[in-house]
């Protein structure tokens, strides 16, 4: 624990994020969060700006800054809580459930923060840095806020057989492409490829349920697919934003 960073408490009272006049540049950038044109823009203690309330969201959850990853407050001690409507972390790979958990809470605050129709927007032009550990556990904690929840006993009832694969299948591209920087639009070509051939190739195999009868509540699996693509391409260009501000 770093003692010289206010406590979580302290944070909150005469820490948290400042209100402040957004510069030409950062509202034509958006809110670094939610991906939107800024509307009620904050300062954070490390001088970048977000919208309050998805700041407010990210900081109850998380101690670092989701832009530069400085360390804004001391981290808790334990381990975090998974939100009670999220079942089964089993995705077939051998990920550190800790940090597999905060990442599902992390995608947790996005999703509060964005609209029900909205997905995650990267800037035209924008790079990807692959760092396959990292993004890895992002694409999971994603995943598994993303995958149907059908409760029972038995992990397939909360994990169907074809999210697991195309985590996976995610892991072995990221593992090809660690280290290197590519255009996001082709960075998001190539992942969406992987995800549709581990899922089309799970889905025609005979006497395994169909992914086009899935659905959760209006939403069909296609759509959480391409949230789930959309977010690890958006961790990737975050990465490399961290890179070149370290």
């Amino acid at each position: 624990m770093d003692l010289t960073l206010p406590s979580r408490e302290a944070f909150f009272e005469t820490g948290f994020v400042r209100t402040a006049t957004a510069s030409e540049g950062d509202m034509k950038t958006g809110c670094g969060i939610c991906i939107q044109p800024l509307t009620s823009p904050a300062k954070t203690p490390c001088g970048h700006v977000f919208d309050f309330e998805c700041a407010e969201v990210w900081f109850d959850i998380n101690n670092t800054c989701p832009m530069c990853r400085t360390h804004l407050y001391q981290a808790a001690q334990v381990t975090p809580t998974m939100p009670s409507y999220i079942e089964g972390m089993d995705i077939g790979l051998e990920l550190d459930e800790t940090a597999v958990t905060r990442s599902v809470l992390a995608f947790d605050s996005h999703m509060h923060a964005m609209d029900e129709k909205d997905t995650f927007v990267v800037p035209a032009g924008s790079q990807v840095f692959v760092d396959a550990g990292a993004m890895i556990i992002q694409a999971a904690g994603a995943a598994i806020w993303l995958k149907p929840n059908l409760g029972g006993s038995d992990p397939e009832d909360v994990c169907r057989p074809e999210w697991k694969r195309i985590v996976q299948g995610i892991d072995r591209f990221l593992a090809e492409w660690h280290g290197k920087t590519v255009s996001a639009e082709c960075f998001e070509t190539l992942l969406s490829q992987v995800v549709w051939d581990e899922l089309v190739w799970k889905a025609k195999r005979p006497g395994l349920p169909q992914y086009p009868k899935y659905t959760v509540e209006q939403w069909p699996m296609e759509w959480d697919l391409k949230r789930l693509q959309d977010y690890v391409v958006f961790c990737g260009v975050e990465h490399l934003q961290s890179q070149s501000q370290a």
